[in-house]
């Protein structure tokens, strides 16, 4: 990225799951949502304080508090489709 602090991609993750990933979601919500639309692949982005757990090929998201939350994003007929996701708290 020319020597700038700044977002970009991660070559290689896709391989490992297939959708990409925005932790700290709350913290930089306008610049993961134009930046999934640059791509094909869906967005799991996570706030603050939620854990994305893989247990088996069962997904689930868990919390440490209440406010947090997941959510799965998507560019479908050129609109960004944003589904909140079910998160525990532990």
């Amino acid at each position: 990225m020319n020597g700038e602090v700044g977002y970009g991609w991660v070559k290689g993750l896709l391989e490992i799951f297939p959708y990409a990933f925005c932790p700290h979601y709350n913290e930089r919500v306008e610049i993961a949502d134009s930046m999934i639309g640059e791509q094909t692949s869906p967005c799991l982005a996570l706030d603050n304080n939620v854990a994305f757990v893989d247990q088996d090929g069962c997904i689930s998201y868990v919390a440490s508090d209440n406010s947090s939350k997941a959510y799965a994003l998507n560019y479908f007929d050129g609109m960004l489709k944003k589904q909140e996701q079910k998160v525990d708290k532990i």
